[in-house]
């Protein structure tokens, strides 16, 4: 029996981005957009001029996953990218004045939609502890080895992030590469991101599995192996402990769309 996986209304969450997202300049600057829209009580997305065109029945869950969709798009933006879209979007929320970057992670996780799951959650106030940091840098004197571990924890990140594939990508390739100890990068990347790397890595392993699972139809099998994994049991354990089911209830899981649309007619 051939399995059947839910997919998100892709033609309204088109109409969706262009109508709400359509003079955002960043991912980033689209989740601010996109978490102001969710009534923080009752977790559920309001707007009055995309429910006239859509449906309101429809339009909470249309905006839910274009949330979950967006927030995909940032976790895959390279470190660069990011450092410059949270940059203006702190100028813009500072009205004019120098954007102020030693914010705490914690007051971005409005951000966040909430069917992100933990490896995501874990990649975005990583990948965010090291923007809100270089950014500070820039208008700060860093001692030099302050400066230096925290540029060698973004290289390495950016390591991670533009990586196709997590194939031989090991703590000992990136030290030798930065010209030191894997101890010391180690150390270092735990101090400044707040994650140990092997933590790390595994959250982006399992992000790259969560995407492929959603996206294309690659057996179990051929998914752990993309991902470097030798035998497919031991990407199975991995990915349950991170998502709390396994890797084919996850794929068969609906979207929010459709999980708001079941409930409505409960």
């Amino acid at each position: 029996m051939s399995m059947v996986v839910p997919t998100p209304d892709f033609a309204g969450i088109q109409v969706a981005r262009r109508f709400v997202l359509r003079c955002t300049p960043s991912p980033f600057a689209s989740l601010a957009v996109l978490a102001s829209l969710r009534n923080g009580s009752q977790q559920v997305y309001v707007h009055d001029g995309l429910a006239e065109r859509l449906g309101e029945d429809l339009v909470g869950g249309i905006l839910a996953d274009l949330h979950a969709q967006v927030f995909t798009e940032w976790l895959t933006t390279p470190l660069k990218v990011q450092k410059l879209a949270v940059k203006q979007q702190l100028r813009r929320a500072s009205a004019g004045r120098p954007p102020i970057a030693d914010a705490p992670v914690n007051s971005f996780r409005d951000l966040i939609p909430d069917s992100a799951e933990l490896p995501e959650r874990q990649l975005f106030e990583c990948d965010l502890s090291i923007v809100l940091k270089l950014l500070k840098a820039e208008k700060s004197d860093l001692l030099a080895a302050s400066a230096s571990s925290l540029w060698r924890t973004a290289l390495a990140l950016q390591r991670v992030k533009v990586s196709d594939s997590d194939k031989g990508l090991t703590l000992s390739d990136l030290s030798a590469a930065l010209g030191v100890s894997s101890n010391h990068l180690g150390r270092v990347f735990h101090q400044q991101s707040g994650i140990s790397f092997r933590k790390y890595l595994l959250a982006a392993r399992m992000f790259r599995a969560a995407t492929l699972l959603r996206s294309s139809p690659l057996a179990l099998k051929q998914v752990a192996s993309t991902l470097g994994y030798s035998d497919e049991s031991n990407f199975c354990r991995d990915f349950r402990k991170a998502f709390g089911k396994s890797a084919i209830s996850y794929r068969l899981q609906p979207s929010v769309r459709e999980e708001l649309q079941v409930s409505s007619l409960a």
